[in-house]
């Protein structure tokens, strides 16, 4: 009797606690409610593109091509609405192709079907407001865009919403990274550092989600119906702006600083730096845009201006605004703020001494010191740089190098010229090709059959690509992969294999305490142990990667 009455009661709590749970997830549906923007151009919505040649399509003046190096190259024009329209009939594939590795790298972090579905309904709630903080003409463009993306992932939502969520997700990334942040490292030079005065801007954007999701590179020339025409670097089904330039010598890129958990949307930070390229022609007009928008999570914009001469770091988080300029002609920037509002913030100043960004940022200023005049050689050479401070060998793939190994993308500004150069597939290590916005908008635009970069312009590849060391890295990641994957299936590895990952990439932590974990999985904690203590002694990323290494010493000890 007593058994009965404790499984009636069971079943009783359990069933209350399975219609709470639904009754709240009708709740959130109902609060669902992002209006959907009518199309008003159907006629255009009826053309389709013409393949000229092979990896050629155009679709009246607008055109997609892609270059000898692998990399997409896309020419569009007229209001948000058209330039949506035009971007998802030339880039169908390339949208369906970022989405499905989108939803394959989220898939191997969250296999249930279940658990993805409810996912997507809190995504979804979040981000319910977000339309409120896009101006109409983005929502626009992106939901014409949304009009050829693939109906196979209608199990995650309305492609709108797909697409549209689709561009906090970098904000939301960033904010879930906090304790092990990976960023990008930008920085400005001018006047007496650099060869002829001319400003300069490099940039690596370290926005790792995995080697495919960064394979489809675009860099896009846009001539909008209102604002200044303008370039930039992204990937199908993507408006925001990471790294862009516009034909009034404006160049602007985004870091991620340390920011809380965001309880609810507002403006994605790649729609704040698209709208600073698409109307600012000064570093006034970028500020009054940054300032005007909400966002939710903080970030760094370095925007360099032709017309005022210099450039400025515009720092915003959901509560403020602050500037950093400098007197001289170097700016530097990591992924900690500077300006008098945030520099002593408890935050950022963790944020600092504990994970790379303080680190990598002294990195920066030791390399720029080094040379007395740059130039965009000189500037790759940074951009490149692999080594720890005072030239230490860290380890290839270590975030506290100025080269990660992870970029999307890699670009150097001269806005003066209007000229930008962007990096080539796999890594910086290779060319990087120049694209001359003035010659593009004037001529280029109208012909998609000729290059449009210019060779005499390309910055060669390093030597590096050619040394061991170079395809040794490529080896250990293939290696890095497979061990990871056997520890997760409990299956063995070889100790050749263990032994290679060491050798193949000797100065970096990860490889030594990647094979401690190997061991710890086997219960040969004597051996993890070693293991760990070796990775200790090399240059770690972050305190908190630290502090678990030592943990899992302690635990080691514990069961040996």
């Amino acid at each position: 009797m007593m058994l009965k009455k404790a499984v009636r009661w069971f079943l009783i709590i359990m069933g209350s606690i399975v219609g709470l749970l639904l009754l709240l997830l009708l709740i959130i549906r109902l609060s669902i409610n992002i209006p959907v923007p009518e199309v008003s151009n159907t006629e255009m919505l009826n053309q389709n593109p013409n393949i000229i040649a092979e990896n050629v399509c155009q679709l009246g003046n607008n055109w997609i091509r892609k270059n000898s190096y692998d990399l997409w190259e896309m020419y569009v024009e007229g209001d948000g609405e058209e330039r949506g329209i035009i971007i998802g009939k030339l880039s169908k594939d390339l949208i369906r192709y970022q989405e499905e590795v989108f939803v394959q790298e989220i898939q191997k972090y969250i296999s249930s079907d279940a658990y993805l579905g409810f996912l997507r309904v809190l995504v979804a709630y979040f981000n319910r407001n977000i339309y409120k903080h896009i101006p109409e003409e983005y929502i626009k463009e992106i939901h014409a865009i949304s009009l050829s993306a693939s109906s196979e992932y209608n199990i995650y939502g309305p492609p709108f919403l797909r697409i549209l969520n689709y561009h906090a997700a970098h904000d939301i990334g960033h904010a879930l990274q906090n304790y092990a942040l990976i960023g990008c490292t930008s920085f400005a030079l001018w006047g007496e550092y650099t060869t002829n005065g001319s400003i300069y801007a490099g940039r690596n954007f370290d926005f790792y989600f995995g080697n495919a999701f960064a394979k489809e590179k675009i860099v896009e020339f846009v001539k909008p119906t209102k604002g200044y025409p303008f370039a930039f670097i992204t990937w199908g089904g993507m408006i925001g702006a990471v790294s862009g330039l516009n034909i009034e010598g404006l160049s602007v890129t985004i870091n991620a600083a340390k920011s809380d958990i965001p309880t609810s949307s507002a403006a994605p930070v790649s729609l704040v730096a698209r709208e600073i390229l698409q109307y600012a022609s000064d570093i006034e007009g970028a500020w009054n845009i940054a300032k005007k928008r909400k966002m939710f999570v903080a970030e760094s914009f370095l925007v360099t201006s032709a017309k005022d001469g210099r450039a400025i770091i515009i720092e915003k988080s959901p509560a403020k605004i602050d500037s950093f300029a400098v007197k001289s002609g170097k700016l530097l920037c990591t992924n900690h703020f500077q300006s008098k509002s945030f520099e002593n913030d408890s935050k950022n100043l963790q944020n600092r001494y504990e994970n790379a960004t303080g680190y990598r940022f002294e990195r920066l200023q030791e390399l720029v010191s080094i040379t007395n005049k740059f130039n965009e050689d000189s500037i790759a050479c940074i951009l490149r740089d692999l080594k720890g401070l005072k030239n230490q060998a860290i380890g290839m793939g270590n975030e506290k190098a100025i080269n990660q190994m992870i970029s999307h993308h890699s670009v150097i500004f001269n806005p003066e010229e209007k000229i930008m150069w962007v990096s080539t597939p796999p890594d910086v290590f290779q060319d990087y090709i120049a694209y001359d916005l003035d010659i593009i908008f004037d001529s280029l635009a109208k012909y998609p059959r000729h290059t449009m970069y210019i060779p005499e312009l390309t910055i060669k590849g390093s030597d590096f690509i050619k040394t061991a060391g170079y395809n040794n890295y490529y080896k250990y990641k293939k290696l890095d992969l497979q061990i990871r994957q056997s520890i997760k299936k409990k299956k063995k590895v070889s100790e050749d294999k263990l032994l290679n990952v060491i050798n193949y990439n000797p100065d970096y932590y990860k490889a030594y305490s990647l094979v401690g974990d190997y061991y710890y999985s086997q219960h040969e904690f004597e051996k993890a142990i070693d293991l760990y203590n070796k990775a200790l002694k090399k240059e770690i990323n972050a305190v908190p990667v630290k502090k678990q290494i030592e943990s899992k010493i302690q635990t080691c000890k514990k069961k040996h």
